[in-house]
């Protein structure tokens, strides 16, 4: 997925995921152009909104 694609898929401003991305958030990056793998960022998502986790990533947004 693209940016905007990976936007609509998280419901999220262009600035928050690029916050997101900043903190770790998975990319691809092909020939400069970034993509976006929905299972990785399901299982990056996953990993952050653990109950030891929350509080973190609420800090994220």
């Amino acid at each position: 997925m693209n940016k905007k694609a990976t936007c609509s898929y998280l419901q999220v401003a262009n600035n928050t995921l690029d916050k997101w991305i900043a903190a770790g958030l998975p990319v691809i990056h092909i020939d400069g152009v970034i993509r976006f793998d929905k299972q990785s960022i399901n299982d990056w998502m996953a990993s952050k909104s653990s109950s030891d986790n929350r509080f973190q990533f609420a800090q994220l947004v």
